[in-house]
């Protein structure tokens, strides 16, 4: 990379002295590690359920200067992941832990009450309102850290979905959809009538 933007021929010295390192600058994105966070109780001021979190986040390099400190700090897409992933679960832990169940996973029958919890959200994701919804300075939020450190401007970071932790999945819970913002009960088998009073009939009597 030599901080050129446009395409032709460009003139470098031999090896060591300068190398070629070919940078995307489309957009990109990945997927997440789920993160567990704890909500909110708004009565009593306390932790109250804990949810599994999915999400993702597109980024790429706006201008030949954000190219050059993502070479000196990050070089690679993989290297970005592992950067940004952290950084971005831990401002997703820190905001769904300020919040109510309610206001996350809440029923809504207009669909429009659902996009304005999912935009409030990402607002405070991406660090344009404060973890309490209030305003905050230019230079702060995950999005100016990410362009100052590593050169990387982060477009988006949606929530894929919500669901309750691996650990009490089997006590019936299901899967809360983001967009939808409604829960899906797990299925569990259930018996007919003449099933149970089979079983619980005694065996009839074998003569020899």
């Amino acid at each position: 990379h030599d901080g050129g933007e446009h395409a032709g021929l460009h003139v470098k010295a031999p090896w060591p002295i300068d190398s070629v390192l070919r940078i995307d600058r489309r957009v990109q994105s990945f997927d997440l590690p789920a993160v567990e966070a704890l909500t909110r109780d708004p009565v009593t001021k306390t932790v109250d359920k804990t949810l599994a979190v999915d999400a993702f986040v597109t980024w790429r390099l706006p201008d030949a200067e954000a190219a050059d400190r993502f070479v000196k700090t990050v070089r690679t897409p993989e290297q970005a992941r592992k950067l940004l992933g952290p950084l971005i679960n831990g401002r997703l832990a820190a905001v769904i832990s300020t919040m109510p169940i309610e206001d996350l996973i809440g029923v809504a029958d207009d669909p429009r009450a659902v996009e304005d919890r999912a935009e409030r959200v990402r607002r405070r994701l991406l660090g344009e309102e404060g973890l309490a919804g209030e305003a905050v300075g230019a230079g702060e939020g995950l999005r100016a850290r990410a362009l100052t450190e590593y050169g990387i401007q982060v477009i988006d970071v949606r929530v894929r979905r919500f669901s309750y932790p691996e650990a009490v999945r089997g006590s019936g819970s299901g899967v809360i959809s983001m967009r939808r913002g409604t829960l899906y009960p797990a299925r569990r088998p259930r018996r007919c009538a003449s099933t149970a009073a089979r079983s619980t009939s005694p065996a009839p009597a074998r003569w020899t």
